[in-house]
C-alpha cells in the first residue's frame, strides 16, 4: 500500500464543499465520539448530526465512518 494519497481536491474546496458545521462535526467523528456525544456537545439532536453525518458522506464521496476520517484526514480537516 502507497502511503501517499491524491486527494480528490484540494482544501480550498472543501471549504467550498462542507458547511463550517459539517467539518465541526467530521472533527467531532474523528475524536470518536458518539453521535449522543456530537449532538450534546453542539446542542442539538441526535437526528441532526445523523443527517449532517449522511451529507457529509454525500459530499466526500465516501460510504463509511473509515471513508470520512481518511478524508478528513487527507484533506487537512483533523491531524492525527
Amino acid at each position: 500500500m502507497s502511503t501517499e494519497f491524491s486527494p480528490s481536491y484540494d482544501n480550498e474546496d472543501v471549504s467550498l464543499r462542507l458547511t463550517k458545521r459539517e467539518i465541526e462535526v467530521l472533527r467531532l467523528i474523528c475524536q470518536e465520539r458518539t453521535n449522543q456525544e456530537i449532538a450534546e456537545a453542539l446542542f442539538v439532536s441526535i437526528k441532526t448530526i445523523e443527517g449532517h453525518r449522511d451529507r457529509i458522506r454525500y459530499k466526500t464521496n465516501t460510504k463509511n465512518v473509515a471513508g470520512m476520517v481518511l478524508f478528513a484526514i487527507k484533506n487537512g480537516i483533523f491531524e492525527v
